[in-house]
């Protein structure tokens, strides 16, 4: 997160993106909405750096009111840096029981509750157009969408994928840490291009890029760096940015079967969409089990991954075929070589040859 490693978007978002109508998001905030927001915040959540939870907040807010709303107007008037409260404390909640590494453990930012507020307004705001923004197949954090819509859809289509009989292969990618890699600038390029007002654009760079860190060991903080990509998990606003970044590779993978580069594994003439899905990183490919089909898909995800900052992670990534002879499945180039078992990850290691 202390780096960035940010060297353009190879692709020219302007003909790739939908511009929206979006100014109302740039639109100002009315008190009422400020005391909605403190009203919603847990109590009972483990506080930030300035130590105060949401139960302080809400018993105290008579007495810290009038600082709170002028720290808002402030805010969204452009008119305070938000760097010396926009910190947090990395906490490490282990992954599993007996955590060795450090891939063992998921980072939480715990943010001060100031700062909280301020993008808990922002996630409101977005949350209601957020389904305008993203394609039908992104379930990720977007309120009206759960998890089990996800695996509906996915089951739907696998269920025609083995009964149409046809040579298919379903790819299951992850991406490497992808919220502490996401860049900052492909947040905010892709939220510009989908119709975002400049006010709103500022508001969130401020949030991003005044953002510092410090890691939690043994309960001590370490010392702070700045946060040059990523977005924080525990950010009420960071989920919604991060699926904005991740649904373009939607939008490519789209654009390359309306070109020809991809073909439909089912139909060109089945769906508006090709099969891809997304849990926010999490993603489901079905593509035809041909080679050729597999190395185009290899040049995609290697130019989403140099713009973005979302590399593949190999090892959790895999492929499946259906309705696949074994034979066949040999005829791939190696790291497409598949068997009907996740522990086939490590094939992927190599790289692709066409």
């Amino acid at each position: 997160m202390g780096l960035s490693d940010y060297s353009g978007i190879s692709y020219d978002l302007p003909s790739l993106l939908v511009e929206e109508d979006l100014e109302f998001l740039a639109n100002d905030f009315s008190e009422e909405e400020f005391l909605l927001v403190i009203k919603s915040i847990p109590s009972d959540h483990a506080p930030g750096p300035d130590g105060f939870n949401g139960k302080l907040i809400k018993k105290c807010w008579q007495i810290i009111k009038a600082d709170f709303l002028r720290l808002f107007n402030d805010f969204f008037a452009n008119c305070t840096d938000l760097t010396s409260i926009n910190s947090s404390y990395i906490a490490l909640v282990p992954k599993k029981p007996n955590p060795e590494t450090v891939d063992d453990f998921r980072p939480i930012s715990l943010l001060n509750y100031s700062v909280k507020c301020i993008t808990k307004l922002l996630s409101t705001r977005l949350q209601s157009v957020i389904l305008r923004l993203v394609h039908a197949n992104q379930y990720g954090f977007i309120k009206g969408k759960t998890i089990q819509d996800c695996l509906a859809w996915a089951f739907q289509f696998l269920h025609l994928c083995h009964h149409s009989k046809k040579e298919i292969i379903i790819l299951k990618l992850d991406f490497e840490k992808a919220f502490n890699k996401i860049e900052h600038q492909v947040i905010l390029e892709v939220t510009k291009h989908k119709g975002s007002p400049t006010r709103w654009i500022k508001w969130t760079e401020v949030v991003l890029k005044s953002g510092n860190s410090s890691v939690l060991l043994n309960g001590l903080p370490g010392k702070p760096f700045p946060c040059r990509r990523g977005v924080r998990q525990g950010d009420p606003l960071s989920p919604l940015l991060f699926v904005l970044a991740a649904d373009l590779l939607q939008t490519i993978v789209n654009k390359a079967w309306q070109i020809g580069l991809l073909k439909h594994p089912l139909s060109d003439d089945f769906e508006e969409f090709f099969l891809i899905i997304q849990y926010a990183d999490d993603t489901v490919l079905i593509m035809p089990a041909d080679a050729r089909q597999l190395f185009t898909l290899k040049g995609l995800l290697r130019s989403f991954s140099d713009s973005t900052g979302l590399n593949v992670n190999f090892q959790k990534s895999f492929l499946v075929p259906i309705n696949v002879f074994n034979e066949k499945a040999f005829t791939f180039p190696e790291p497409s070589v598949a068997r009907l078992a996740p522990c086939l990850s490590p094939i992927w290691v190599s790289p692709w040859v066409p």
